[in-house]
């Protein structure tokens, strides 16, 4: 059986040039309504849409689930013929979510699903400006367990490889609302969101909801 190449990343530049041609689409539509050319304009974006879509399938399965589903409708909607301002409006909130997704698609490739965990630290280490030791410390692991893992004489377990994915997720996020300083901070921080716990005793926690606490925490603290 033959194995079949992962999808390539899309480029930033493409991720724009598409972007401008969903956005452009969708301000048509708010400014005149359908007015018949939608469907053509749309098999212009479908295509290279479908790109990032095989890509984000590897790499950030939660949009690329979100992402489909539009585009799915989309689809179907744009190529209907269909008219009217429920048709119209349904189409804008999904062109709407393309470009979101297209967003958080860009946003999480540093740490998406297909990058090891050695890849991660090292990433973490370069975003945060901070020592491998630090490092450890925010996983739940010995500094020579982490060089171990660095250096390919060890791998980490599944707990510890969720922990250090759970930790790149939520650092990720609150770059884009902190200084790398302020992160660090931000990490060791107990918060009433979490029930007075810091957000780094919960990404080292093995409870089930983790994740989906520590989702909603990153949501307030870049969205408000």
């Amino acid at each position: 059986m033959l194995a079949v190449a992962p999808a390539s990343p899309v480029s930033e530049a493409e991720l724009g040039r598409l972007g401008d041609l969903v956005e452009s689409l969708m301000t048509g539509l708010q400014a005149e309504g359908m007015t018949g050319s939608e469907a053509e304009r749309w098999e212009e974006v479908e295509p290279d849409l479908a790109a990032v879509l095989d890509s984000a399938i590897e790499t950030v399965p939660p949009v690329a689930r979100r992402l489909a589903a539009a585009q799915q409708r989309l689809g179907w909607l744009l190529r209907s013929a269909r008219t009217g301002a429920e048709v119209e409006g349904t189409a804008i909130d999904d062109l709407e979510t393309v470009l979101e997704c297209l967003l958080a698609y860009a946003e999480g490739l540093p740490v998406g699903a297909d990058r090891s965990p050695s890849e991660l630290i090292g990433w973490l280490a370069g975003t945060l400006g901070t020592s491998q030791a630090a490092i450890a410390r925010m996983v739940g692991v010995s500094l020579r367990t982490l060089q171990r893992w660095l250096q390919g004489q060890a791998r980490p377990g599944p707990g510890e490889a969720a922990r250090i994915r759970r930790l790149a997720r939520v650092v990720n996020e609150a770059r884009f609302a902190l200084t790398p300083e302020g992160v660090v901070a931000w990490l060791d921080r107990p918060t009433p969101h979490l029930d007075g716990l810091a957000p780094g005793t919960v990404i080292r926690s093995p409870e089930a909801g983790a994740d989906a606490r520590l989702d909603r925490l990153t949501a307030t603290l870049r969205y408000g």
